[in-house]
Parts: C-alpha cells; structure tokens; sequence
C-alpha cells in the first residue's frame, strides 16, 4: 500500500494529513504557525514537525513509511523561499521524498480534484493563480496591500473606511458603514479614525478583518458597501479571466475554485460569480470539497504515480 503525506503550512496554523493510495485519510496532525517570514525559522520548522509527528503518529506509521510528501507553501515560487522550504521538508520528513509547492497548488487541488483550473484566494490578501493541464502556469495580483490586494478583505475595509470619510464630509451619501465601523472600534465619531489609523493597532491584519462589516452593510442593503463588494468581486473576476486566457483555457469550460474567508459569505460568493459570468462565459466556479493539506496529499499522489505537473519545479 502506497502511504503520503500532504502539508499545509499557513500563517495561522500548519495541518498535516497522511492518505493512502485510495485517497482514504489514515492520520491528521496539527502545529502553529507556518510562515517562516512572520513566525520565523526556528518555530515554523517547529510547526512543521508538530504536523507531521502528529499525523504520523494518529495513521501509526513511522516516517520511513511514506512513499511521498508534499509541502504547501505560500512564496516559495521565489528560489530563495523554495530552497528554506526544502530544508524544512528534509529535516521534517527525512530521507523521503517531497515536493515543495506553491499552496495555490493545494488550493486547487481542493476544490478540482486535480491540477487544473483557475484557483482565487481572497482572505485578508488575494491572489488569482492559474494551471493548464500541460503544467504551464499563470498569476495576476498578490502584489500585496501596498500595490494590490484588490478584492481582499485589506481593499475592502480600506474603501469603506474612505468611504465613511467622505461622507462625513458630504463628499459621498451617508452609509450604514459608519456606525458598523465605530461601534466595531469603539469610537465616538469619524474623526476619532485619525488617532486610530496612525497607531500600532492599524495593521494589515486588523484593518482586514473590518470587511465583513462592509458585507454586513451589502446584505442590509446599502449603497456604498453594495458598489465596494461589486468593484472587489469584478477585480477577481477579471484576473480569473485574465489567468485563463495567458493558460488558453477560456475557450472551453475550465474550474475556478474560491478559496479565503471572504467566500463564507453567500452575498460575496454571488457577486463573484456574478462578475464572473460576465467576464468568462466558460468558467465553472466551486469551493473546495477538502481541506488544502489533503489538496497537498493529493499532489503527492499523483507525483508518486508520476504525473507532472504544477507542482514539479
């Protein structure tokens, strides 16, 4: 019987899964966070084997057990970020083989099945990756919130909170933004923004958890939140379009999983897929049906059985 081993190591929590060549999960294991660029390099590699020990140990197999790995990971396009990751899956998992990959990769893997289609991630960022079936691969976005991020849970909230600036100063009508935003911030007006925006409590991450508010105000039905959501769904939209066509897939029916935080949200969902009808007539838009650790565990499935593709470097 053919055992693997697929990990998710993200900013929040690293998950670790072993399957058999049936793709029956045998053990799942759990660790901290696994951004080496935030939580560093010590304690991700500390994630990284609390993952796998644990997974290891629930499936009852020793490491040696494993025919194959694969390590999902966010930036590891960029060699640099590629070799760290690889020395993490050598000290992890030691003398079996593993193939680091883009957690895109995983991604969409979840929601296909495969290593095919357009796969959107938009969460606190957002990045739109691309995989034609011959293993070429396509981006747009994931610039960060400084250059980017549209469609994000960052770009929403931003808007909005421009948004309530200018109505407070009757540049823009009045919006239910205002007084979701302040209570959620426990300030008394608009101007109180200022004091709060330039301290150490304005970060990306505290900024973007702000857009489900704004999601709120859509479902209430107001105006301004309503044109946020729309303008953040059409970027997605069309860097899904725009992916697909650099793959040539936009002539035929292709997958466009939804992947982040802000797809638990049906008003979110359906606006994307809204501009999505509108922008690729072709694209077939779903959630995952698994998590992104048993995306990676299936990655290394079909590497075990020598199928190129995405995740092969």
């Amino acid at each position: 019987m053919t055992f693997v081993l697929g990990l998710d190591a993200g900013g929040t929590k690293t998950r670790a899964v072993v399957l058999n060549d049936t793709r029956r999960e045998w053990g799942r294991g759990l660790g901290g966070p696994g951004n080496y660029h935030s939580a560093g390099a010590e304690d991700t590699l500390a994630a990284i084997r609390e993952a796998t020990g644990g997974a290891l140990e629930q499936a009852g197999l020793a490491a040696d057990r494993i025919d194959a790995a694969c390590f999902a990971m966010s930036g590891v396009d960029r060699p640099a970020d590629l070799a760290v990751a690889q020395e993490f899956a050598r000290a992890a998992l030691p003398g079996v083989p593993t193939v680091v990959c883009n957690d895109a990769v995983a991604a969409v893997y979840s929601g296909a099945g495969k290593a095919e289609g357009v796969v959107i991630v938009a969460g606190t960022g957002s990045i739109i990756y691309g995989f034609a079936p011959d293993g070429r691969r396509a981006r747009a976005g994931g610039w960060g919130f400084h250059l980017g991020d549209e469609g994000s849970g960052w770009r929403i909230a931003e808007q909005s909170l421009v948004a309530i600036t200018r109505a407070h100063d009757g540049r823009s009508p009045q919006t239910l933004l205002a007084p979701l935003y302040l209570a959620r911030l426990n300030l008394a007006a608009p101007e109180d923004l200022i004091t709060w925006a330039y301290s150490p409590a304005w970060t990306r991450e505290s900024v973007a958890a702000l857009a489900v508010l704004t999601l709120e105000a859509a479902e209430a039905g107001d105006a301004t939140a309503m044109q946020i959501v729309q303008q953040a769904a059409g970027s997605l939209a069309e860097g899904a379009r725009v992916v697909a066509e650099a793959l040539s897939m936009h002539h035929k029916p292709f997958d466009v999983v939804e992947v982040g935080s802000l797809f638990r949200s049906q008003l979110y969902r359906e606006a994307m897929r809204r501009a999505l009808a509108e922008q690729s007539a072709t694209a077939r838009p779903l959630l995952p049906v698994v998590d992104a650790a048993v995306g990676a565990a299936w990655a290394a499935l079909d590497a075990v059985q020598g199928k190129r593709g995405p995740w092969i470097s």
